[in-house]
């Protein structure tokens, strides 16, 4: 049997993409958010733990290989450090930079 394949989630918050990505029959390696109440919802409900560093601070050799690298924009449902910050619907801190 072929090990399952594996993927590195980025921006995780609650785990929605990643729990897509599960049940698809991938395994996740790592994960990362700066969010903590995304992270702790993640964490309570899908396996393992959630980088919790700023991803701009990730350096290659802290991320494991893997198949697949997932990341989502943030929502406009969630709080993030960006609109906390005053920062609007932008995206979150170390995404494309970009302000829609």
């Amino acid at each position: 049997m072929d090990p399952a394949p594996t993927f590195i989630s980025l921006f995780s918050g609650c785990g929605g993409m990643d729990l897509g990505f599960l049940q698809a029959g991938f395994r996740s390696v790592w994960a990362n958010d700066l969010d903590t109440e995304s992270r702790r919802i993640h964490e309570l409900n899908l396996p393992g733990r959630v980088d919790p560093r700023d991803i701009r601070e990730v350096g290659p050799e802290d991320v494991p290989d893997a198949d697949v690298l997932i990341g989502a924009e943030d929502s406009p449902a969630s709080p993030s450090p960006a609109r906390a910050a005053g920062g609007g619907s932008g995206t979150r801190a170390g995404s494309s930079g970009r302000r829609r």
